[in-house]
């Protein structure tokens, strides 16, 4: 079959993941929004992900609200009027960096309606999106966990990770990685870590700061505040607050001795799938999808926001830890979240279309 995957590879691999898994499964792919909008093919599937990146881009981002939801409408008839069958894989229940609330319900109600297939990452997914969405509710909703991310898997030692990043090798390292936003707690993160009682804790925080929405004066000052934290050289911190590339992620997570998510909201986070991927136990709040991502992987869950809980999570586990309590073996995660798996059911639940 020929499938559209209307969307690029991203930094964290997740599109380029389920590209190659298709590819395995015999079957040619070609993908960007570009080819969406622009090209006279007629593909057997076309799926999508994230809904902003079809309207927010060039050149539909140039064009009135009402052409955008025109134009997406009627590139979505065309595909189904040609016989495609389109998948939607839920990421979030509103669109990324929404600030058109009816905007967004229109472009999301736009897809859902064309939509054959609505891929969740967990059930809490299906329950929250039918409600906010009832056109979802007559779709075929299937659910299919987020997946590993040993597409750019490399082994890294930790004394070789630790000396490129200048920590010290005797430090326990707690990461938190991925775009720092504010709906992520980083603030949360950090009061937490300071009421830890280890002599050795580190806690390093990388990836993009999120300056979207403060005004231009505030965003100058934060900019030049992270720059210096991420040149100053703290006693038990570290701060990389840019893109981290590829090449970047087995570093950092090798580095690390444990993850710690601050999400304040959410319905799905990649970071689980990563400390997963790289053997490290993580600490999560218990929101959205992020328990049944977490499942049989070495994980404690917290309730959102309380410190006393995560600390307590994040104690508990260190203390395994340096105790060799915690066989961090990841086979069996690996196993039940394979890409292989995951294109499988969408494939199979597609065909039962075509049949």
């Amino acid at each position: 079959m020929l499938i559209l995957v209307a969307d690029c590879p991203q930094n964290d691999s997740y599109i380029t993941s389920l590209i190659k898994a298709y590819v395995e499964a015999g079957h040619t792919v070609i993908c960007d929004h570009n080819n969406f909008f622009c090209s006279n093919i007629t593909p057997d599937i076309v799926h999508i992900h994230w809904p902003e990146r079809l309207y927010q881009w060039y050149p539909l981002s140039e064009k009135t609200d009402e052409a955008k939801i025109e134009i997406l409408n009627e590139r979505m008839k065309s595909y189904k009027n040609n016989g495609a069958i389109i998948v939607f894989t839920i990421h979030d229940l509103v669109l990324h960096y929404s600030t058109e609330r009816q905007l967004d319900e229109k472009i999301f109600n736009i897809v859902i309606k064309h939509s054959d297939i609505i891929s969740h990452h967990c059930i809490n997914s299906v329950k929250l999106f039918k409600s906010l969405y009832p056109l979802a509710e007559s779709k075929k909703n299937i659910v299919n966990h987020l997946n590993d991310y040993s597409i750019n898997y490399k082994y890294i030692s930790k004394e070789k990770a630790r000396s490129e990043l200048n920590i010290p090798l005797e430090k326990f390292v707690i990461l938190n990685f991925g775009s720092q936003q504010p709906y992520k707690g980083g603030k949360f993160i950090e009061t937490v870590f300071n009421k830890l009682p280890i002599r050795s804790k580190f806690l390093l925080i990388a990836g993009n700061y999120y300056y979207r929405g403060f005004p231009l004066w505030k965003k100058y000052i934060l900019e030049i505040k992270n720059n210096l934290r991420e040149k100053k050289v703290y006693r038990d911190r570290k701060y990389i607050y840019r893109t981290v590339n590829e090449d970047e992620i087995a570093l950092i997570f090798h580095a690390s001795d444990m993850v710690f998510s601050g999400h304040k909201a959410g319905l799905n986070t990649g970071l689980i799938p990563f400390a997963a991927t790289y053997a490290k136990p993580i600490v999560y709040p218990e929101i959205g999808c992020f328990s049944a991502s977490a499942k049989d992987w070495v994980s404690i869950g917290y309730e959102p926001g309380n410190i006393k809980q995560a600390s307590e999570a994040l104690m508990e586990l260190y203390n395994n830890l340096v105790k060799d309590k915690i066989t961090l073996d990841n086979s069996i995660w690996m196993q039940k979240n394979s890409w292989n798996t995951h294109v499988e059911l969408i494939l199979q639940t597609v065909n039962k279309f075509k049949n």
